[in-house]
C-alpha cells in the first residue's frame, strides 16, 4: 500500500523523556502490530454457563469467579501492551517480568516505582503506550488541526504575491524599512 506515493515501512513510534541529575531517562514505545505472542500466553476466560427456566442456555458474565479471572486477563494483557512496546526503548531490562510468564508481566509497574520513578512518571509511561497503541480523539483532532493549518498556510504562500518590486510607484527604490 502506498498513500500519496509514500510507503510506510515502520509501525508508530514516540518517546517520552525524563530529567535525572545522571542523564536523561528516555523511554521509547512503538505500536505493536500482532498479539499473537499474547495469546499464546493467555486465554481469555470463559463465563460459566446457566440454563434458564425455559430451557434457554446463557453466559453468566455475572458470575463473581468470571469476573475475578476476566479482571486478571485483562490486567495482564495491558501489562503485556506496555512491555511489548516499550521493547523499542533501548537497553531496558526488567528483573522481575519475564516475557514467558504471564504472571509476572504486572510487575512493570512496581519495577519503575523500585527505580523511582514517581506514580506520575509511570501514568506517562503508560499514556505514551497508551497513544502509539491507539489514536484517540484528542490525538485525531490534534493531528487534523495541524494538516489544516498546514493547506492554509501553502495556499497562503501560493496566493501571495510572487515578484518582489523593486521600486515603488513613484519610482523610488523600494526600502526595507518601514
Amino acid at each position: 500500500m502506498r498513500l500519496k506515493g509514500r510507503k510506510f515501512t515502520e509501525p508508530f513510534t514516540d518517546i517520552i523523556v525524563f530529567p535525572r541529575q545522571d542523564g536523561d531517562a528516555i523511554f521509547k514505545a512503538k505500536a505493536i502490530m500482532s498479539f499473537a505472542e499474547c495469546d499464546k500466553h493467555l486465554i481469555v476466560p470463559k463465563p460459566p454457563s446457566m440454563v434458564k427456566p425455559d430451557g434457554t442456555i446463557l453466559q453468566n458474565t455475572k458470575d463473581r469467579i468470571y469476573q475475578e479471572a476476566y479482571a486478571i486477563w485483562a490486567d495482564r494483557r495491558m501489562a503485556w501492551i506496555v512491555i511489548e512496546s516499550l521493547k523499542a526503548t533501548e537497553g531496558l531490562e526488567w528483573e522481575t517480568v519475564v516475557e514467558t510468564d504471564c504472571a509476572t508481566w504486572s510487575n512493570w509497574a512496581e519495577e519503575l516505582k523500585n527505580s523511582f520513578f514517581t506514580n506520575n512518571e509511570i501514568l506517562q509511561i503508560q499514556r505514551l503506550v497508551y497513544n502509539v497503541n491507539s489514536l484517540n480523539d484528542s490525538t485525531l483532532e490534534d493531528a487534523k488541526n495541524s494538516f489544516l493549518a498546514r493547506q492554509r498556510e501553502a495556499e497562503l504562500f501560493s496566493a501571495s504575491q510572487k515578484d518582489v518590486p523593486l521600486d515603488m510607484q513613484s519610482g523610488l527604490p523600494v526600502n526595507g524599512s518601514a
